[in-house]
């Protein structure tokens, strides 16, 4: 079977292939429906968090998919020789993938963010993409399994088949909450996607495009978002692992404490 290359810096898995081989694979996988896989999207701070959190990594690198998300990933690829070609944005691979599902009748669904923004996404998607087969976009998986292999939300609506399951509940939230269940819900593959839904609603404003080619989509953030500074905090630790790492090579059993 066709798998998609991959790498690890510090310990974490990363993808090493273009957006478009990976996309089609994707596709591919989800219209055969004939296993469950999850997608990652590993940056500087995620990827410094599971340095010292062994299961959180483990859960990671069980991913089928780890885009490298944040262009301190692909300078750490360059400096280590790991050889990760681009940057991959999971709030564009999000896009791109809800465009070739809505081409191939994929069906997805919208899990996560704060109040409306799931259903807000959804929405905007749908406008955006004519056709778009939309199961499911909530703040909370309201679904409970019943007779002869069917799922009901809450409200007694029934819950089809879903192709891919977007989770848009911040790390490391999402990714375990991928690992815990995605084996027990009716979805054959979860895409852990941070704030993509914000962004997409329009309920929070992105860098200007120029900016996040440049690589500086991280500064916008923390001038419209001050609270994230605190966050931004751990991009020198990341710094000092890759600098070490160049000098001396990677050691898994040194870890971040």
């Amino acid at each position: 079977m066709e798998t998609i290359l991959s790498t690890k810096i510090l310990g974490t898995k990363v993808s090493t292939e273009e957006s478009s081989k990976v996309l089609q694979y994707i596709i591919r996988r989800l219209k055969s429906r004939r296993e469950k896989f999850y997608i990652v999207t590993p940056n500087p701070e995620i990827m410094t968090y599971a340095m010292r959190n062994r299961t959180y990594q483990e859960g990671l690198n069980g991913a089928e998919v780890a885009l490298p998300d944040g262009v301190g990933v692909l300078v750490a690829s360059k400096l280590l020789k790991k050889g990760v070609r681009e940057r991959i944005s999971g709030v564009d691979f999000m896009v791109m993938m809800v465009r070739e599902c809505a081409k191939e009748g994929l069906t997805v669904g919208f899990l996560g963010g704060r109040g409306n923004v799931a259903k807000r996404t959804a929405d905007c998607l749908s406008e955006l993409y004519p056709g778009l087969k939309v199961s499911f976009a909530e703040e909370e998986w309201n679904v409970k399994k019943i007779a002869n292999g069917k799922w009901e939300k809450d409200d007694g609506e029934r819950l089809g088949h879903i192709d891919v399951l977007f989770v848009a509940m911040g790390f490391p939230k999402q990714e375990e909450w991928i690992v815990k269940n995605l084996s027990d819900i009716p979805a054959t593959a979860a895409m852990g996607v941070g704030g993509a839904f914000d962004y997409i609603s329009g309920r929070v404003v992105r860098a200007p495009r120029i900016l996040r080619q440049a690589g500086l989509e991280w500064f916008f953030r923390l001038l419209i978002e001050p609270w994230r500074l605190k966050r931004q905090l751990v991009l020198p630790i990341f710094v000092y692992y890759i600098i070490r790492a160049r000098l001396f090579g990677e050691k898994d059993e040194k870890r971040y404490t």
